[in-house]
């Protein structure tokens, strides 16, 4: 029998952390992103994962500051245990969720990272490379959203660019085959984390969902671009999701609008990714 993830997992009650599995995958739903971390860990000591993993995000945020408690990092990283993690979450690390990721990278866990959908990526070329404390290479590879990377000259689709960008199409698996983008099969089992935020939009001192229009086009409508013709968004959401050794999604309330409008967001991500069979509906989770 598989051992839950988060039974008997000490996070603080905000965590709110809820586990369910979907067509043999396993999603936990928790708040804030820097308790993936303890999530994480126990999910590559009971083996959904390999240590360290390759991390995909779906983010506002790249939330790759380098963090400010490297000397903890550096005691806690021998011999860790998950009572470790969460306090060095709880203690150490930045309450803003900036820093998680590169901490992550530092305990072992994360090799390298591709997040998509981050809203500002002025600084991506000085965060694409980090060589931790160990003095191991990590790449942080920043992408727009899914449809506009299938897209012409996209990062999913530009093979004219295919020397830039092949070590990103590797650290997801992503390859041409038969003259069409596809996925590797059989390749090591990813972390998955999908933040909320990233469908959010803030105008003035509001945050909204987004609308059914920015679901829908997001997506539902496919590429007429040759080298990933008829992909589209959910495709390629839901390719990624098979390749998952572990789903994460973080509700981030304070900055989708509050619980409500994480609820409503779980939903329409539900709707318009899984056809409403991934169970995010408002009534069971969050």
């Amino acid at each position: 029998m598989t051992r839950g993830l988060i039974r008997g997992l000490q996070l603080p009650t905000p965590e709110n952390p809820i586990e369910w599995t979907v067509a043999g995958v396993r999603f936990v739903l928790h708040e804030d992103h820097r308790w993936l971390l303890p999530i994480a860990h126990v999910a590559q000591e009971q083996g959904l994962l390999p240590k360290p993993c390759t991390l995909v995000v779906f983010d506002l945020h790249h939330d790759a500051l380098v963090p400010s408690c490297l000397p903890e990092l550096r005691a806690g990283r021998e011999n860790l245990t998950v009572e470790d993690v969460i306090r060095l979450c709880g203690q150490n690390l930045s309450k803003n969720d900036d820093d998680w990721l590169k901490a992550g990278m530092e305990l072992g866990l994360f090799g390298d990272a591709v997040i998509f959908g981050v809203e500002d990526t002025s600084d991506r070329d000085k965060y694409r490379i980090y060589r931790d404390d160990l003095d191991r290479e990590h790449r942080i590879d920043m992408l727009q959203r899914p449809r506009g990377a299938l897209a012409y000259q996209g990062s999913l689709s530009d093979r004219a660019r295919s020397g830039a960008l092949e070590r990103i199409w590797n650290v997801l698996g992503w390859q041409i085959l038969d003259q069409l983008f596809e996925f590797l099969p059989d390749r090591p089992k990813i972390l998955l984390s999908i933040d909320l935020d990233y469908f959010a939009v803030r105008w003035g001192d509001y945050t909204f969902p987004w609308p059914d229009e920015v679901f829908e086009r997001e997506f539902l409508v496919a590429s007429d671009y040759w080298s990933t013709q008829g992909w589209t968004g959910k495709a390629f959401v839901r390719g990624m999701v098979e390749k998952a050794g572990l789903v994460a999604i973080c509700r981030e309330s304070a900055c989708t609008g509050g619980p409500e409008k994480s609820r409503l967001i779980l939903s329409k991500l539900d709707e318009y990714v899984f056809d409403a069979g991934a169970g995010l509906d408002s009534g069971t989770r969050g």
